[in-house]
C-alpha cells in the first residue's frame, strides 16, 4: 500500500535515510552490509532506479525549493 497524501514526504524521508545509510554502508565495505551481504538481484536494480531518481530530483532542487517557498502554509 502506498504512503497517504498527507504524511507521503515524512514516511518517505525516513525511508530514504535508511536507504542512503545502507548505500553507504556498502560503500564503506567494498559493496557489502554488515552482514558481509551484497544486494540482491531484485534489491539491485531498485537500488540503481532510486540512484537515478534522487539524481533527477537534484537536478530540479532549484525549481522546486523555490515552487514550496511560494506555496501557502495551510
Amino acid at each position: 500500500m502506498g504512503n497517504m497524501p498527507h504524511c507521503r514526504f515524512e514516511n518517505t524521508v525516513q525511508a530514504l535515510d535508511d536507504c542512503f545509510n545502507a548505500l553507504n554502508e556498502l560503500m564503506d565495505n567494498n559493496g557489502v552490509n554488515e552482514y558481509g551481504e551484497v544486494l540482491s538481484n531484485y534489491e539491485k536494480p531498485n537500488a540503481i532506479r532510486l540512484i537515478n531518481m534522487c539524481g533527477e530530483i537534484a537536478e530540479q532542487q532549484g525549481e522546486l525549493l523555490e515552487m514550496l517557498d511560494k506555496m501557502r502554509e495551510n
